[in-house]
């Protein structure tokens, strides 16, 4: 059965500190203007890696 898109639930894990930065700016990506410059990453670099090269 599929689900309807409104349906899906999409969940980020992500260090405590990096928290007044995504309220102030929203979730930003690593090339943006407003990216946080201190973000505390909490994930596996070889998964992260990987998934970056990754087309899809």
């Amino acid at each position: 059965m599929m689900k309807k898109i409104d349906d899906i639930k999409l969940y980020r894990i992500t260090h405590i500190d990096n928290i007044p930065h995504i309220l102030e700016y929203g979730i930003t990506h690593k090339n943006s203007n407003q990216r946080n410059h201190n973000y505390k990453e909490i994930g596996d670099i070889s998964l992260i890696s990987t998934r970056i090269s990754k087309k899809i």
